[in-house]
């Protein structure tokens, strides 16, 4: 899969960009359920290894819907001390992850 392309398919911690990468600027990342009737539960946030600062933390996703951050929100960050994780919980997947 490209990267910035994400199809996540089990509740689970997933490294969107990891620390000390060579990702580059961040204008937006989306995030939908793919599932026809579940909710899932999201997590954003950006991680030093020792500390989580969270963009949204319990998010609940509702089947067919999306949440959209962008530069407004101030997506970026600096990669080479952050990383950018996305942990996925409940029956509501598959998710897809768009990074742009």
């Amino acid at each position: 899969m490209q990267y910035g392309l994400y199809h996540i398919t089990s509740a689970t911690t997933t490294v969107l960009i990891p620390k000390n990468g060579t990702r580059g600027l961040v204008n937006s990342i989306r995030i939908s359920n793919q599932h026809a009737s579940d909710v899932v539960t999201l997590d954003l946030y950006l991680d030093d290894d020792t500390n989580q600062s969270y963009f949204f933390k319990n998010l609940r996703l509702y089947p067919g819907t999306s949440v959209f951050l962008d530069e407004n929100d101030d997506v970026s960050f600096d990669n080479s001390v952050l990383g950018l994780k996305l942990t996925t919980a409940g029956s509501g997947l598959p998710v897809s992850v768009i990074i742009r």
